[in-house]
C-alpha cells in the first residue's frame, strides 16, 4: 500500500505488545496501552482514560492493518490454521475434538454432514426368521444351564 501512513513509535510498540506472546497482554488493548504509554496512575479515572484511549487506537485503520500483519507473521493465517485442523482431524486420542473438527470442516466447505443411513434388515419370509431364531436357540441349548 503506497499511501500507508507510518505508525508513530508508540503505536508500533502498542501493536507489538498487543500481539506479543505475553498472555496478560495478547489481545488486551487496555493492558497493552498501559504497558506502552505508562499513564499517570495517580490521576483520577486513569484506568477509564486508558481504556478509552486503547479503544480509540484499536479503531485506527493503520493500527488494525499492522496488528493483522504481525498476527499473520506469527502464524495466525490460513495455512497454519489448516495444519492445526488437519492435526485435530487425524488425532485418535479425543473423539469429541475429532468430531468437532470434522463438523467444522463440513461447515467451512459449505457442505452438510453426511446423511445418516438407517439400515433395516427384514427377512423375506416370517418362517425364515422363525427358523433362524429356532436354529440359533436350539444350537445354544447346551450352553444354557438348568
Amino acid at each position: 500500500m503506497a499511501d500507508k501512513k507510518k505508525l508513530s513509535y508508540r503505536r508500533e510498540e502498542f501493536c507489538k505488545t498487543y500481539t506479543s506472546n505475553d498472555r496478560e497482554l495478547f489481545g488486551n488493548g487496555v493492558q497493552s496501552y498501559i504497558e506502552v504509554y505508562e499513564p499517570d496512575t495517580t490521576k483520577k479515572n486513569w484506568y477509564q482514560t486508558a481504556r478509552a484511549s486503547a479503544s480509540q487506537i484499536l479503531t485506527t485503520i493503520n493500527v488494525i492493518e499492522r496488528i493483522n500483519e504481525l498476527l499473520e507473521k506469527q502464524g495466525f493465517n490460513d495455512e497454519n490454521v489448516e495444519k492445526q485442523h488437519l492435526f485435530l482431524l487425524n488425532q485418535h486420542e479425543d473423539k469429541g475434538i475429532k468430531m468437532r473438527a470434522v463438523d467444522s470442516y463440513y461447515k467451512l466447505k459449505g457442505k452438510n454432514e453426511p446423511e445418516k443411513t438407517e439400515i433395516i434388515i427384514k427377512p423375506r419370509d416370517k418362517d425364515v426368521a422363525d427358523k433362524a431364531l429356532s436354529k440359533f436357540l436350539n444350537g445354544n441349548k447346551r450352553d444354557i444351564k438348568k
